[in-house]
């Protein structure tokens, strides 16, 4: 998360908002592009590879972890391709001009490099080899922070390409050592057999591809507005604002699914236990987040400022309600592994889709009426009303309620972050950072302190926590 700070500011002093929303549209379509050809694949893999691993038999692993890695060789390829045949049509579209086609079609590498990166990612995540992801991921972080630097100070906004493709090698390299080290049995299977068993990742991995591809269309089509009804400028604001709100949460996320999805997995057949697992998860996302998002919220101007410039200074009101959002999506995400965890597919696809089609509908509607600001409200909107049926759903797959402590967590945060918002807005800036900050250091002396207590005092990290001066004796008060 630090070096992605680093990177933003770089990237912002050294092409600014016009070249930040190019990356944002590169972004867009190469993400529409792999997932479209992955057909959900590298997803639905992380839950087979779980649940051969959990029955610990030699030859179920090889053929799964096999049968996955051809699969990503296969889907990567027609990736590129697709974006080779249909660079014109997504340049003209994206653009409104042909100017971009080449570079359109060269992104067809990253993704056939990056399919291949993502099976190797989901063999360590289905194998719960939690600390290789971990190493994969910082190494990707460092690349892309000195690869983005390098060609950005050397090229400029046509440094874009060359940055992406570097930073797709270094992740495939990465992650390529990484699984090497997962001892699988050798196994021979035939193109026929790795076919037949293929089926089961792509009937699941259908419902993974379809979401995914709804929320890359989504993101897609949010930028290609922007870019249409106001202006490429508007799209690097935008994107500013969007990327930083989603790297804090991503950086807790992420965190969450790497080991709670196959762990949720793995007891799918136990609703109590799977309440128990989903009210915990809960209760540590929220006490890790809220303090970083309260701060992100009440010093938004600030931040803008500090990690990209005064011409995306439009992005700290954005960024507020984004992180509203964000607050949202920590109380969502363990539920919705619920529908995943039980393979409820088709029930868990009818609820992205009507998601989606209903966030689109708000941010058309938002755009028209408030510009900017009423995109990122749609995205606020979407994830409370997306929290709301979640919940009903899980209450009826496995009779799921928040648990009295994630009950008293919710009503505790989300009026205080809803103070916060509205100090930001209705009073100078001295006066709203003053207030924000003494709320940012109560929530963080409290979420450090039922950390501490949840974890237990021999926890390595509460041990590490107690060490900090002064930081003994705020835990144990």
């Amino acid at each position: 998360m630090l070096l992605g700070l680093v990177r933003i500011k770089c990237v912002a002093l050294l092409i600014g908002p016009t070249g930040v929303g190019i990356i944002g549209i590169f972004h867009s379509i190469q993400n529409i592009a792999a997932t479209a050809s992955g057909l959900g694949i590298n997803s639905s893999g992380v839950r087979e590879v779980a649940e051969a691993s959990a029955t610990e038999h030699e030859g179920h692993i090889s053929r799964t972890v096999l049968t996955l890695r051809r699969l990503c060789w296969l889907t990567g390829l027609a990736g590129a391709i697709l974006l080779i045949v249909l660079a014109l049509p997504i340049s003209q579209l994206s653009f409104g001009s042909s100017e971009y086609t080449w570079q359109v079609r060269c992104l067809g590498v990253s993704v056939f490099l990056g399919s291949i990166a993502a099976g190797q990612m989901a063999l360590l995540q289905g194998m719960r080899r939690i600390g290789d992801l971990a190493r994969v991921n910082i190494i990707s972080s460092l690349s892309a922070t000195i690869a983005a630097i390098g060609y950005y100070y050397w090229l400029g906004v046509n440094g874009i390409i060359p940055a992406i493709i570097t930073i797709s090698i270094s992740v495939l390299i990465a992650s390529f050592y990484y699984s090497r080290k997962v001892r699988v049995e050798p196994v021979k299977m035939t193109w026929r057999e790795t076919i037949i068993a293929a089926k089961g990742l792509m009937l699941l991995g259908g419902v993974f591809m379809t979401t995914a591809l709804m929320t890359g269309l989504v993101e897609y089509a949010t930028i290609t507005m922007i870019s249409n009804y106001i202006d490429l400028i508007s799209v690097g604001v935008y994107a500013a604002a969007f990327r930083l709100s989603g790297m804090f949460l991503n950086f807790i996320l992420n965190a969450m699914g790497a080991d709670f999805y196959p762990q949720l997995t793995a007891v799918s057949s136990r609703h109590e236990k799977m309440r128990s697992l989903v009210n915990y998860q809960t209760e540590i996302g929220l006490l890790l987040a809220v303090p970083g998002l309260m701060a992100t919220l009440v010093l938004a101007p600030w931040i803008i400022t500090v990690f990209y410039t005064e011409a995306f200074a439009e992005s700290a009101q954005l960024l507020q309600w984004l992180i509203l959002g964000c607050l949202a999506r920590v109380v969502t995400w363990p539920m919705g592994y619920i529908m995943l965890a039980k393979g409820v597919g088709r029930m868990y696809l009818i609820c992205e889709i009507l998601t989606h089609i209903t966030h689109l509908c708000l941010i058309w509607l938002g755009l028209q009426w408030f510009g900017l600001h009423g995109v990122a409200a749609a995205f606020c909107a979407i994830n409370f009303a997306y929290s709301i049926a979640v919940l009903g759903i899980s209450r009826y797959l496995i009779e799921f309620e928040w648990s009295a402590s994630v009950k008293k967590l919710i009503y505790s945060f989300f009026p205080l972050m809803a103070v916060a918002l509205i100090a930001t807005h209705y009073c100078s800036l001295i006066v709203s950072t003053s207030v924000g900050c003494l709320l940012v250091a109560v929530v963080s002396i409290f979420c450090i302190r039922e950390l501490c207590s949840r974890l237990g005092p021999d926890h390595n990290l509460v041990v590490k926590i107690q060490m900090i001066p002064g930081a003994k004796k705020i835990i144990n008060t």
